[in-house]
């Protein structure tokens, strides 16, 4: 199985609500829906990388509240070491750029995701 690094994720929440994001078609993984998400980069920090992506992909300016555990996961074709961030939204709105859709989703409502 590939390893495939470090992947950092937002866990934004505003009013009790949570930032999802939908893959865009024809990707790995299409039209599915997770938190935003990105691979970090050579060289860069787990921080510097979240804050890149959110704003080249929603516009959007983010203020990381805390960090939690990383944790590794795996998929049938590879695995990954994923970085969580708590976040807010300091600055924007966010509008999907590169992906199909985003929306805003309860806490009950994760799991049918």
């Amino acid at each position: 199985m590939k390893h495939f690094g470090d992947v950092v994720c937002a866990i934004i929440e505003q009013d009790d609500y949570f930032l999802i994001v939908q893959r865009p078609p024809g990707h790995p993984l299409e039209l599915k829906c997770e938190f935003p998400e990105s691979k970090v980069a050579p060289g860069e920090s787990a921080e510097n990388a979240i804050k890149r992506e959110i704003f080249e992909e929603l516009n959007a300016v983010i203020k990381i509240e805390t960090s939690l555990s990383p944790y590794e996961h795996s998929y049938e074709h590879l695995s990954l070491n994923l970085i969580p961030f708590c976040c807010s939204i300091f600055e924007g709105s966010p509008e999907p750029l590169e992906h199909h859709a985003n929306t805003q989703i309860s806490q009950l409502e994760i799991a049918l995701h």
